[in-house]
């Protein structure tokens, strides 16, 4: 358990293992405790790396105002990392591509697990859904955000709760909970400019996209794109599978990411 103090922000993460260096980046319905399984996995061959964005978890900031880049930036350079892997779920995915379109030297590959992109805009069936939870956490009732939050993206719009892995829900409930504590209004990130849309063409790194197809349409729709445009992405789709696969099916996205990065590097 460690901390890095950055433009006015005490940051949370986690280090283990040795080799090439792993960093993972989580969603913005969880922190960095979504990667237990991948963390736990990947520490037997890899240096892997975890933390908690600001707004998320342990990490505390003192500003609204901040680079979520530049604190990765800065994380990475704190633990001496010239190059890392960047795996990155949702908003973590976001980041990830960012980071890569803005650092290119200091990314040797990246995994993006229902990642959006800078740049793009929410469809109205979203937007009505996050107004949704918004007044139901300006109410106070912060229970029913994350079921609103859970029904969402967990469960996804095809799904049935009782038909999710019940410890996955468990789990992002349990994550969620300490984020609702943490007081965000205000926040204002430095977005990348100009966005990752339109842009993916510039990545040229080996890249691995994962979606499932019971996640929100415009994910699936946006794995498709990021498939297409990224050259030689390689694509991973799982069937009835919704926003956060790597808890979900640990085990395949484990096992996908694991021989993803064994052809890689096979050359390296």
């Amino acid at each position: 358990m460690s901390y890095l103090n950055f433009h006015d922000a005490t940051m949370y993460y986690e280090t283990a293992g040795r080799g090439q260096a792993f960093a993972m980046l989580h969603a913005g319905i969880a922190h960095s405790a979504m990667w237990d399984p991948q963390f736990a996995y990947f520490q037997e061959k890899y240096r892997v790396v975890r933390f908690d964005q600001r707004g998320f978890g342990k990490t505390t900031t003192a500003t609204k105002n901040f680079n979520r880049r530049a604190d990765l930036l800065a994380l990475l350079d704190e633990l001496k990392i010239e190059r890392a892997i960047l795996l990155g779920c949702s908003m973590g995915g976001s980041l990830a591509l960012d980071f890569t379109l803005e650092h290119p030297e200091r990314v040797s590959a990246l995994i993006l697990i229902a990642a959006g992109f800078s740049g793009f805009k929410a469809p109205a069936d979203m937007m009505k859904q996050w107004e949704e939870q918004d007044a139901a956490f300006a109410t106070g009732d912060l229970e029913r955000v994350i079921d609103l939050e859970l029904k969402m993206w967990v469960d996804g719009p095809n799904r049935a709760p009782d038909q999710v892995p019940a410890h996955v829900r468990e789990k992002i409930r349990a994550m969620e909970l300490d984020n609702l504590k943490i007081d965000t209004k205000g926040y204002n990130p430095v977005e990348l400019e100009p966005p990752a849309i339109g842009r993916l063409g510039e990545i040229k790194i080996p890249t691995l996209v994962i979606y499932g197809t019971g996640d929100q349409p415009t994910v699936v729709e946006n794995g498709e794109t990021l498939a297409r445009e990224i050259p030689n992405a390689q694509l991973l789709i799982l069937e009835n599978v919704g926003h956060v696969p790597s808890m979900e099916e640990a085990e395949k996205v484990n096992a996908a990411i694991k021989e993803f990065l064994m052809q890689a590097f096979s050359n390296s």
